[in-house]
């Protein structure tokens, strides 16, 4: 954390606490990855990915591979224990909630809020 400060109209505010970025991962520069969010060195990203704040992306055994054009939402969690790469197809919608463990997800898919996909 740092803290900031900055000049403002309202004298009430005089400084801002905010939490250095976290580097992404140097995959593409057209994806927007929240600071927030947790991920390792072991993952693929295609271009044009979105990941929302507070995600977690474990690849614990095996890669995971996010192709291009997904979108994961807040508090999702995807982990692989698997030694094969667990693979989200492109254009693919991880929605707010939502969990997948060990499976692969095909393309133009999505899954809805609180949804749990294990294999």
């Amino acid at each position: 954390m740092v803290l900031k400060t900055f000049s403002t109209t309202n004298p009430c505010i005089k400084t801002r606490l905010t939490q250095t970025p976290r580097p992404a991962p140097a995959h593409n520069m057209s994806n927007t990855i929240c600071s927030k969010s947790q991920h390792n060195d072991r993952l693929k990203l295609g271009k044009n990915i979105v990941i929302h704040p507070f995600v977690s992306l474990q690849p614990l055994v095996g890669p995971i591979v996010i192709e291009d054009g997904v979108i994961i939402e807040e508090k999702t969690l995807i982990t692989n224990n698997k030694s094969s790469p667990l693979v989200i197809g492109s254009h693919s919608h991880i929605q707010v909630g939502s969990t997948v463990v060990d499976s692969n997800i095909g393309r133009n898919c999505i899954l809805q809020p609180r949804c749990k996909y294990h294999y």
